[in-house]
């Protein structure tokens, strides 16, 4: 080959070698990342996908209806609500956004609390996620570390799936983890929560630490429910619930289940710490436990023998 050919075809390669290194730089290049949406007052409405950051603390007694994000209008999702849960959520004549912390309608939602605190004033929810929402929500993933004190519910999830709260501290309200069916939507028990993860909690002066009302396949593990009422309570229907490594100590109840009704089966309670609670530390109401399995708790009182 003669040194003109030799050249055209280093030429050639090299220019089809820098070529591909430039394809595959793109090619390795993350994505940017959207950038989070601030929230910044009481009510605000989340109705799109994606992640959120609370930009500073909400006082929500008196608060100024927020706009929706994501939506030009208010949806629909308010309505006469029954549950068990009465007075956690907002009634048909009332402004559904007008002194809630932060409402959730939407799937795929990141909501970052950035260290501030959300409070209530006494009454309507800190965070809602699903509530009136025909089909539920999903992914809907909320962070710590935050606080959310002085709502009739400090959170509440109906009909909510593969979602998640983790490391966030809340004191001061009725029910500081309400999580349960379909009720606004209709359904109620027969459109439970499931598989959701609430780990790292701490949860203080409260009626309840958390209450599961319609709620299948959730896990509870990490949290502190103690200082309340009842720390952990599987009200009705709740089934095949994982209550892990918890610790529930100085309440009226620790942990207890069915007392609220039927259908509290197949729960796994293991690894927790009772203690120091005033009527007992760990409770079934189904004789002999039903399906439900205690193991490895650490108590002093207890109904039956089957909880160990």
């Amino acid at each position: 080959m003669s040194t003109l050919g030799s050249k055209h075809v280093r030429s050639s390669f090299f220019k089809a070698f820098t070529l591909t290194l430039l394809i595959a730089a793109f090619a390795c290049t993350p994505a940017v990342a959207d950038p989070a949406i601030q929230i910044t007052q009481c009510g605000t409405v989340i109705t799109q996908p994606g992640h959120y950051i609370l930009a500073n603390d909400l006082s929500c007694s008196a608060a100024p209806v927020a706009p929706v994000i994501g939506a030009p209008n208010r949806p629909n999702w308010w309505k006469n609500i029954q549950t068990p849960l009465a007075g956690f959520a907002p009634a048909a004549t009332d402004d559904p956004i007008s002194s809630d912390g932060i409402d959730i309608v939407a799937d795929h939602v990141e909501l970052l609390l950035n260290g501030h605190t959300i409070d209530g004033g006494g009454s309507n929810i800190g965070i809602s996620v699903g509530v009136g929402v025909a089909s539920g929500n999903s992914h809907v993933h909320i962070v710590g570390p935050g606080t959310i004190t002085n709502f009739g519910a400090g959170i509440l999830f109906e009909q909510v799936s593969f979602s998640s709260v983790n490391n966030v501290i809340i004191n001061n309200n009725g029910a500081s983890f309400a999580i349960g069916g379909g009720f606004a939507a209709g359904c109620a028990e027969a459109c439970p929560s499931t598989k959701n993860d609430f780990t790292g909690n701490t949860v203080s002066l409260a009626e309840f630490g958390f209450i599961l009302d319609g709620a299948n396949d959730n896990t509870l593990r990490d949290n502190n429910a103690s200082n309340t009422f009842i720390g952990i309570l599987l009200a009705l229907a709740a089934t095949g619930n994982d209550v892990r490594a918890n610790t529930t100590n100085l309440n009226v109840g620790g942990i207890v289940l069915g007392i609220g009704g039927s259908d509290v089966t197949n729960n796994d309670i293991t690894h927790n710490t009772a203690l120091n609670n005033a009527e007992a530390d760990l409770f079934d109401a189904n004789p002999n436990c039903d399906s439900n399995t205690w193991k490895h708790n650490t108590f002093v009182t207890a109904n039956q023998p089957c909880i160990q």
